[in-house]
C-alpha cells in the first residue's frame, strides 16, 4: 500500500485480516474435520518469531503446528506454548494413528484410541549424534535404518498399492525391525539408558 501512496494503519489491516480469517474458519474446520476422519495423522510443530508491538524491535516465540491426514489435508494450528494444550484441544475425540516426533507435548496424548507411531527420521537421529562415541553399534543401526528406508523407495518407485506396501513391508521391513529390536535389546545391557549407547 504504501508503495502505491496509500496509508492504512496496523490496526486497520490487522482488522482485515481477521475479517479474512473469519470468513475462512469453516474452510478451516471442514479441513480439520477431513484430518480427523482419517485412519493415521502426522504432525509436528516449528516454532516461529512473532513480532511483539508492544516493544520495538523484540519478538515473542510461538509454534506453529501442522497436522497432515491421511488423504493430504493439511491443517495449521498456532500456540503460544509447545505443550500438550494444542494437540489436545485439536485432536480431542480423534481415533487413530499418530506420527510424531517424541516431544514430551504428545505424551499425554497416546492412549487407547490415539496410538503412537514413532518416526524413524528423529529415531535415526539420536544414532546418528552416537556415532562419535559408539561409532561401530550406532552405525550398524544407522545401516538398518536405510534399508527400511530403501523399502520405502522401492515402494514408491514402482507405484505400489496399499495392500502390496503392507506385503513389503510384512516380507521384507518386520525382519529388519527384529534385527534391530534384539540388537538393541543385547546393546541396552552393556549401555546406560540416557541415550542411544549411552
Amino acid at each position: 500500500f504504501a508503495r502505491h501512496g496509500i496509508a492504512v494503519t496496523r490496526r486497520t489491516l490487522s482488522e482485515w485480516s481477521g475479517a479474512v480469517a473469519d470468513l475462512l474458519t469453516p474452510v478451516a474446520q471442514a479441513v480439520f474435520a477431513q484430518i480427523l476422519d482419517s485412519r493415521w495423522i502426522q504432525s509436528d510443530d516449528t516454532p516461529i518469531d512473532v513480532a511483539d508491538h508492544g516493544r520495538q524491535g523484540q519478538h515473542r516465540q510461538g509454534h506453529m503446528w501442522v497436522y497432515r491426514g491421511e488423504h493430504g489435508d493439511v491443517g495449521y494450528d498456532f500456540t503460544w506454548k509447545r505443550n500438550r494444550e494444542g494437540p489436545q484441544r485439536i485432536l480431542e475425540g480423534y481415533r487413530g494413528y499418530l506420527q510424531a516426533d517424541a516431544a514430551p507435548a504428545y505424551d499425554d496424548i497416546f492412549n487407547e484410541q490415539i496410538l503412537e507411531v514413532a518416526c524413524w527420521a528423529h529415531a535415526r537421529r539420536y544414532f546418528k549424534e552416537a556415532v562419535s562415541s559408539a561409532a561401530l553399534e550406532a552405525t550398524q543401526v544407522i545401516t538398518w535404518v536405510g534399508e527400511l528406508y530403501g523399502l520405502e523407495r522401492h515402494a514408491k518407485q514402482h507405484k505400489l498399492d496399499e495392500t502390496a506396501r503392507q506385503q513389503l513391508r510384512e516380507q521384507r521391513a518386520r525382519p529388519v525391525l527384529r534385527r534391530i529390536r534384539d540388537y538393541l535389546r543385547e546393546q541396552e545391557k552393556v549401555h546406560l539408558p540416557k541415550s542411544p549407547f549411552g
